[in-house]
């Protein structure tokens, strides 16, 4: 791939321009998945998640969604265990989406008799287990994402078994149940491809219908507060990821040579594209979907693999970097790579490519570090938790029994000095479902002895404990 410069700003110093190719950590293909009978494409989604500081990568396939243990790259692990198949697989399956929320993974698939699953992952690199499996609600879904902050997942282009709808709102206020709080869309646009949410508003892209922003806050009358059906370079409108000031949206049309679109939504009123910008190739380039994280802007681009452009001015973005997963030269049809996940703690990318399976790519991103790695607005809960496991600073340990815990439990404590510590029970979205007053803990070994509601309900529970030294969390059972 060659790099490409904007003839209107040679005058720039070179080195705002610098590009370089990633480096590939980790490959993963597996030859018995069968590839789809139009493009060969045995891959779809890909995602990521953190257990206990382990980073897993997530990919969905032809025959279902398979877990790989990346954490340490140079020595990959295939968690074969682990694999969920998909309720319908095979050759006829091409999209098959994925989203995390909690301990949590939900996948939906685009053909076939397929279903909302919900995948328990807590317990990787042993095993997951499928918590809910049904087409009541969703038998295929083009896309799923999901507002962390308000509880709430957005499936799209979705057919249940009384037919098709644009788009439906579901309550994640129980993880493992799902209740949909409405649908929107139906007499307003064919479809909605995708969506990005945030604080209950959403970015909708709309296949030929454009771009429409919906505040969905109260479900039983959703406004549309914007809308952009005709724009410079349109095409099929598929994706986009909002900036973190909320100001600029970045919107792909996956079609031939259709730059991604820098368009600037800071008043709905007045949506305006205001950038294009693209891989450098520019005639076979076809953007799929994007992300951003810090001051970056992670693309995938079917035929031109992984481009990342610096959003430091989000307006202006700059390509920074890339890596081709398809270097076969190709000018039309569906090849290459399909998602991104830049979210790890590590700053590893995670790229799907649809005939070649996962990549992991050595980060970019070098402001990421162990200690700056707080930007999880796209990891679960559960990741959050569990990072903070034992970390080198606490002066304690602790040991809980009995496990499951029961109304009464206790906390065996080992600690260097005596000091204060604060402890809080978290469910798996992060919500605090008991704390304690502040307790002495002397210095050596020392058991304290708490005490539960009766009524909490059983599953997976996260107890932080807060001490001067440090802290630590410390998954339990109920």
């Amino acid at each position: 791939m060659k790099p490409f410069f904007l003839s209107s700003l040679l005058f720039l110093p070179l080195f705002l321009f610098a590009q370089f190719e990633a480096s590939m950590l980790f490959h993963w293909d597996d030859p018995s998945i069968p590839g789809t009978n139009a493009y060969d494409n045995a891959y779809n989604d890909v995602w990521g998640v953190v257990v206990d500081g382990r980073e897993f990568a997530v990919i969905g396939s032809t025959q279902g969604v398979h877990f790989i243990d990346v954490t340490d790259p140079a020595n990959a692990t295939v968690l074969d265990h682990a694999f969920v198949p998909g309720a319908d697989a095979g050759a006829h399956l091409i999209h098959r989406d994925i989203k995390s929320y909690g301990c949590y993974l939900y996948a939906v698939a685009d053909e076939g008799s397929s279903s909302l699953q919900i995948i328990d992952y807590s317990f990787l690199p042993d095993s997951v287990s499928v918590v809910y499996d049904s087409s009541e609600e969703i038998v295929q879904a083009h896309n799923v994402f999901i507002d962390e902050e308000n509880a709430r997942m957005y499936a799209v282009t979705l057919n249940d078994p009384n037919g098709f709808f644009p788009l439906r709102v579901f309550s994640l206020e129980n993880p493992e149940q799902p209740v949909p709080l409405g649908d929107w869309g139906q007499g307003i646009v064919g479809h909605v491809h995708d969506a990005y949410v945030r604080d209950n508003i959403g970015y909708l892209n709309c296949g030929g219908d454009g771009f429409y922003i919906v505040d969905f806050k109260d479900m039983s009358n959703p406004t549309i507060l914007g809308s952009l059906t005709t724009y410079p370079q349109q095409g099929y409108n598929h994706s986009g990821w909002l900036s973190n000031d909320g100001a600029y949206y970045y919107m792909a049309d996956e079609t031939n040579n259709k730059d991604i679109k820098v368009l600037d939504v800071s008043e709905f009123f007045n949506i305006r594209v205001v950038e294009t910008i693209n891989s450098g190739n520019t005639v076979r380039h076809i953007p799929h979907n994007q992300l951003v994280r810090g001051n970056y802007m992670y693309s995938s681009y079917y035929h031109d693999g992984i481009q990342v452009f610096d959003i430091t001015d989000p307006a202006q973005p700059v390509r920074y970097a890339y890596y081709d997963t398809y270097p076969t030269e190709v000018t039309t049809g569906y090849f290459g790579a399909w998602g991104v996940y830049p979210f790890l703690p590590s700053g590893n990318i995670l790229v799907s490519d649809m005939q070649s399976g996962l990549y992991v790519l050595g980060k970019v991103d070098m402001s990421i570090t162990p200690s700056s790695s707080s930007d999880f607005s796209a990891l679960s809960q559960c990741g959050m938790l569990s990072s903070l496991h034992s970390p080198p600073s606490a002066n304690f340990s602790v040991a809980v029994f009995p496990q499951p815990i029961e109304e009464q439990f206790t906390v065996e404590f080992n600690t260097k000095n005596t000091e204060d510590v604060q402890l809080s029970l978290f469910d798996l979205t992060g919500r605090i479902v008991e704390k304690w007053s502040e307790k002495r803990i002397p210095q050596g070994e020392f058991t304290l002895n708490l005490s539960i509601k009766e009524d909490l309900a059983q599953g997976v529970y996260f107890l932080r404990i807060l001490g001067e030294s440090g802290e630590l969390t410390h998954k339990i059972i109920k």
